[in-house]
Formats: structure tokens, sequence, C-alpha cells
């Protein structure tokens, strides 16, 4: 399936593969949930109750600024971890330490009074998120092996996609009781990292510690290695580009899920949380198409087809809220029907993508690093969206031109993932 190669120790096949996948999901349930609670309804709310003159734009320039520090931090913490050396692992002690900077930080925003207090401790939440998920994304290389990474990565997409279907639900719950939803939410956030340090078993990573020896770099050789990125390997960076074009476009509807619903679709601030409560419930049950997705994968030893099905479903979900803003569908028929469509296509993509990125990986020994890299995609791809977005309605003053926008992004990375040759 991959051309990939590596002189690292090759993972067991006896791989206890149900903890892996409880740990997936727990993890996914826990941070996603979190996030996209905060995120796409209570954090676009708090900067409206504070009082922001232009909340659209105060959200856009979190997102941007968002971006850049998470890059840094994903792919600089991903090295770390390749290198770390304790008896728990190397991946386990920074899952513990994400998690807590994550409660922290996302924990004192409800003490801000400015969109800029807002921005500041949200970018710091980006640093904790990222210290977790640049070693969590190594443990499918370090652990399992190819052919059951479609599996334990259907179990990523599915805790992801019932994440994201909660978190805007649980959010919208409390829309009028704003700072305690954000204190729920920075405590879900954190804790993801935190239970599944213990729920994953971390032996083999061990062994494969114990058997690697660290580069004899000086400091400043590893800074620079560390912020090197894989070369010769076209399939990664293919890989790369098709992930962050998709990431973009699902951010750019779901980081505005609470303005597409007041402002764009008209709702009042009760209705907006019903809508997107019922949004979010069908998207987590549609998203259970993941359970058959990712083995469907492994058994036909095919990647690519599930990504391209995604794309096709998730952009039929961007037409439906286009066509329910010019009232060629009842508004609220379109949200459910692009609610359906859209955690099917997104479930079927997470299903996938965690393993298409292990596949085309060039080296495993630095599979912290080099998905650090591919995990700048998701990361910039979603800051992004948000900041597209943001640009879009500042330059049109309507929120109809994004969705097309988001189709041609879908489009572009479906594209970049079928010319991957490695991979089929």
């Amino acid at each position: 399936m991959s051309a990939a190669t590596s002189s690292a120790p090759s993972a067991p096949t006896s791989a206890k593969i149900g903890r892996y996948i409880a740990g997936y999901i727990v993890f996914w349930l826990f941070t996603a949930t979190g996030v996209t609670m905060v995120a796409n309804v209570l954090m676009p709310q708090f900067v409206k109750n504070i009082g922001a003159a232009n909340p659209a734009a105060v959200i856009g320039t979190a997102s941007s600024i968002a971006m850049i520090v998470a890059m840094i931090s994903n792919v600089v913490f991903g090295a770390i971890s390749d290198r770390t050396r304790t008896k728990f692992g190397r991946r386990a002690p920074w899952l513990v330490i994400g998690g807590i900077v994550s409660i922290i930080s996302f924990a004192m925003m409800p003490l801000q009074t400015t969109g800029v207090g807002v921005i500041a401790v949200y970018s710091i939440a980006q640093i904790g998120m990222n210290i977790m998920y640049a070693p969590f994304y190594a443990v499918l290389s370090d652990n399992v092996p190819e052919e059951k990474r479609g599996t334990v990565s259907m179990a990523n997409g599915l805790g992801n996609s019932i994440g994201c279907g909660i978190g805007p639900m649980l959010g919208s719950y409390f829309i009028s009781s704003v700072t305690q939803g954000l204190l729920i939410g920075a405590a879900l956030v954190g804790l993801g990292g935190i239970v599944v340090a213990v729920v994953f078993p971390n032996r083999n990573d061990v062994a494969v510690m114990k058997t690697a020896e660290r580069p004899d770099r000086t400091i400043m050789q590893q800074l620079i290695y560390t912020l090197t990125p894989p070369r010769k390997c076209p399939d990664f960076w293919k890989a790369f580009v098709g992930r962050t074009c998709i990431m973009l476009a699902v951010q750019m509807i779901s980081s505005y899920l609470l303005y597409l619903v007041q402002d764009y679709l008209h709702f009042s601030k009760t209705e907006s949380a019903a809508l997107i409560g019922t949004y979010s419930l069908i998207v987590t049950i549609a998203s259970f198409v993941t359970l058959a997705v990712g083995p469907l994968s492994d058994k036909l030893h095919r990647r690519k087809m599930p990504a391209y099905i995604a794309v096709v479903l998730i952009c039929a979900s961007f037409g439906f809220w286009l066509l329910g803003g010019y009232g060629l569908v009842a508004s609220s028929t379109a949200v459910i029907i692009a609610a359906v469509l859209y955690g099917a296509g997104y479930g079927s993509f997470t299903a996938i993508d965690q393993a298409l990125n292990v596949d085309v990986l060039p080296n495993k020994e630095d599979a912290g690093k080099d998905l650090g890299f591919i995990n700048v995609g998701t990361t910039a791809g979603m800051a992004a969206g948000a900041l597209c977005t943001s640009s879009l309605y500042s330059l049109t003053g309507s929120y109809a031109v994004v969705f097309p926008v988001a189709i041609g992004m879908s489009l572009i990375g479906a594209v970049s993932i079928s010319l991957i040759k490695s991979v089929k």
C-alpha cells in the first residue's frame, strides 16, 4: 500500500488494537467536543457578549495568530517527543503536559474583557493542544501495523466526528451561560490528553525508544533539523496539500456555524441554539459511517476512494447551505440535509485520513517530526478557513460567497490526493 520504508523496528503484529481504538475514540471524544463547543459556538458568542465592534474580525484574527503558533509548536513538540526518553515512553508525558496547559489557558478565557485578551488566551491554548496533538498522531506509526491502520484510523475518525458533532450541540446548550460552558470546554480539551496517556499501551513505544539512539547533534543542529521538512517525498506533500485544502474548506463553515445560522439564515439567538443542537446531533449520528469505512479500507487496501466519496458528500453539504440562504430550500430543511451529508462525508474522510498520512511517511523514526508537518496542514487549514470566511464576509458583506469557495478548496484537496502514487 505504501512504498515508504524505515529502519525503525516494525510495529508488532499482535498490537493491542482494542486499546488503541479506545484511546483514539476517548482522545477525540474529549478534545474535539471541547474545542468545537468553544471555538464554534461559545467563543464567538463570548466575543459578542463583551461588546466587540466586529466579532467576525476578532474570530478571524484569533484563528490567524493561533495558526502561526500552532504550526510552530506542532513541529517542535513532535520532534521533541521523538527524542524523549522516559519509562512511560516517548509520547505519554507530552500528552499530559499538553492537557494541563490546555485546561489552564482555556479556563482563562472567561476572564477576558477585550478581543485582544480572547486572542491571547486562544493562542496559548493552541500551544497546549499541539503539545498533545503532535505526539498523539505519532502513536499510530509507533505501534500499529500497516494492515490495521485503517481500522485504528476509523477510531480516530469516529471519535473526532462524534466530538465535532457533540461540541456545537453542547455549546448551544450553554449559549446563555457562556462562562460555565467555557470552563467545561476547557476541562474536556485537557482531559483528553491526560486520560489517553493512561489508556494507550506504550510498551512497544518504550521498546522502539530503547533501540533507537539519539542522533549526535548539537542543540542548534537539532533545532535546524526539527524545522527542516522532509525532502524527496512527493507523495508526503500531496497528502499535505490534500488534507490542508479539505480542512480549510470544512473550517470555513464550522468555525462560523453560529454566525451562519444567525446572520446568514436569520434565526434568532434562541432558534439558533435549537437548530445548532439539531444539526450537531444529526452530524454525530451520520458520522457513524466511519465504523464501516476504516475496516473496509484495510480489507480492500484502498485509501483514496473513501476520500473521493467524502469530498463529494462534503461539497453537497455546502451546496445545501447555499440553497437555504437563497430560499430555494427551506432554511431549517437545508441545514438538516447539510448535517446528514456533512456527517457522513467528514466521518468518511477522517476514517482514512490518519492511515493515509502514516502510509506516506518517508521515515518512521522521525514520525513525530514529519507528522508534525502534516498536522501543520490541519492547523493551517483550520485557521486559514476561519480567516478566509472572515475576509470574504468583510469584502462582500455576505456569507453566500463562502460556500462556492469552500467547494472549490475541497475539490483541490481531492485532486491532490488522487495524484499520490504510493497509496491506492
